[in-house]
């Protein structure tokens, strides 16, 4: 038993011992490449870090790309395909998604969460700050967050039928555009007593209170 962010007592997070990783019909074969020594060794080193260093750890094992095949239909289009590797024996082994959340004992949430910043550009994951907030060096006025969204909200942006069924209220921007480009745009044009956010808060605005993309999918 441990106490968690929220001061609530939970049931202590354990291995899975002689059991199934993920579906019998998975392509990798997960549950049979991964012996429970590694299952254990994995587990107690994930463990042992602080929160923080689990979310770096993580990103570090998960590579996105643009799939490689995009199907006419806006049911299975995905903006971006990730691809999960494990270390076992010093060797980096593909895993699928959910052996990957069950190695790890993490959610599916955990690991949108990851994904979601490694989709934005984050080299290096935000550090989480639940349990934190009554402590905000980082909080900005509620007028700068105003500022930025009214200019972020300036840019011209379109739905696309490719992704409208999976993701009907997502937006894109012009693929010529960047996160980065429109903050320098953004401190370039500021005007008003407040001061320019930073890079790192404006992304966060960008990826958290806006459901944009660049660049429209097409078939």
């Amino acid at each position: 038993m441990y106490v968690n962010y929220r001061g609530e007592t939970v049931a202590a997070k354990k291995t899975k011992i002689d059991e199934p990783l993920c579906h019998n019909r998975c392509r990798f074969k997960c549950s049979d490449k991964i012996d429970n020594e590694s299952r254990k060794e994995i587990f107690a080193a994930f463990y042992s870090m602080t929160a923080h260093a689990q979310d770096v750890y993580l990103s570090g094992c998960i590579k996105t790309s643009a799939p490689k095949l995009v199907s006419s239909s806006s049911e299975s289009h995905r903006k971006i395909s990730c691809v999960y590797t494990i270390s076992v024996s010093g060797e980096q082994t593909r895993v699928c998604k959910k052996a990957f959340q069950s190695i790890h004992v993490i959610s599916e949430a955990k690991v949108s969460h990851i994904t979601q910043q490694l989709k934005c550009g984050l080299i290096v994951p935000r550090q989480s700050l639940r349990g934190k907030h009554q402590k905000r060096p980082n909080k900005i006025s509620d007028s700068q967050r105003q500022r930025v969204h009214e200019y972020i909200k300036c840019f011209p942006a379109e739905s696309s039928h490719y992704s409208r069924s999976k993701n009907s209220n997502r937006m894109y921007l012009l693929a010529t555009l960047s996160v980065n480009a429109m903050y320098k745009d953004y401190v370039n044009r500021f005007i008003g007593n407040d001061k320019p956010v930073s890079g790192s808060m404006y992304r966060s605005i960008f990826c958290n209170d806006f459901n944009l993309g660049f660049g429209s999918p097409r078939e």
